[in-house]
């Protein structure tokens, strides 16, 4: 059997200091400790033994090598915001590569002179293509935008002749869609001769037509882009002009050509949309050409930017 001493106390060989040991044993993972006294007793380990003095609870201390806390508040956390603040140089912040912390990228906050407080919010989503690249609202909500070039273009035309008036042309409208034709992006939607943007932003409307007149008269026409803001009231943007003086051509067919063209804010897919117009003299005989195949009166839709 081992052999087993029994004592209240421990000494040193002086007599001091002494320990009282304790009557109780502690549970797994206890220390044991002084009073100050010579008292010892069973505790656990608490997760934060130490309070710093000196300092507030925001503080990031740097500490010395003599193991002292040294420094200013220029490094604080509250809980929500992290405070990079300096000595009278523009704060940054550097981040290092994995070999050996050989390279670095910084954040650098911009100079006093001209500066102001703002904040940048990121989005909350990765780009969804790549490429887009990162803007921001006057309020500093930034999203991912594609930008350098077009998002949105299409063609629409007229698929079949008709004479007289329209206001709007109202029917036998097609994207094109025939020898190669493409749409880039989202397409344009018509009903009734409105026309309904895919998304909003700058976008840039031609209108071009292509008519004849048989009469040995004097005839001309008009082609007409108009544009609404409130799904109701269509206004006159743009107006195409061209004549046709047929008595100088003995009376034959005389074909004329005409274009408009408008830059439309498109602020809301609802509410703002287009139309054509075409009309022509009163008494003359005007026929307006559509194809099925081919862009004879039709309409181009490009979507410059952002709104």
């Amino acid at each position: 059997m081992a052999s087993t001493i029994k004592v209240d106390k421990i000494a040193q060989a002086s007599g001091t200091p002494e320990f009282t040991i304790p009557t109780a044993d502690g549970t797994a993972g206890q220390f044991l400790k002084t009073d100050g006294s010579g008292v010892l007793a069973f505790d656990t380990v608490t997760t934060n033994p130490l309070s710093l003095t000196g300092s507030t609870n925001t503080w990031i201390p740097t500490i010395t090598g003599a193991d002292a806390l040294t420094g200013t508040a220029n490094f604080t956390y509250d809980g929500n915001i992290l405070d990079v603040k300096n000595s009278g140089t523009a704060s940054s912040i550097k981040l290092y590569c994995e070999s050996s912390n050989a390279h670095y990228q910084a954040i650098k906050a911009a100079p006093h002179a001209g500066s102001s407080d703002w904040t940048l919010t990121l989005p909350g989503v990765v780009p969804t293509v790549s490429g887009q690249s990162l803007t921001a609202t006057t309020a500093g909500v930034a999203s991912w935008t594609t930008v350098g070039g077009l998002t949105e273009a299409s063609i629409w035309r007229l698929t079949t002749d008709f004479t007289d008036n329209a206001t709007p042309i109202a029917s036998n409208w097609e994207a094109a869609d025939t020898y190669g034709a493409g749409t880039l992006g989202s397409a344009m939607t018509e009903s009734s001769g409105l026309f309904t943007f895919p998304s909003t932003g700058i976008w840039e409307v031609t209108f071009y037509t292509d008519c004849s007149g048989n009469s040995t008269n004097y005839a001309y026409n008009y082609s007409e882009i108009r544009t609404t803001t409130d799904n109701s009231t269509y206004n006159i943007v743009a107006v195409g002009y061209s004549n046709m003086d047929n008595g100088a051509n003995n009376g034959s067919p005389v074909t004329a050509h005409s274009s408009a063209c408008t830059i439309f804010d498109v602020t809301s897919t609802t509410n703002c949309k287009v139309r054509f117009d075409v009309r022509g003299s009163a008494t003359q005989y005007i026929k307006w050409h559509g194809d099925t195949n081919t862009n004879e009166t039709y309409a181009v839709f490009m979507k410059l930017g952002d709104t």
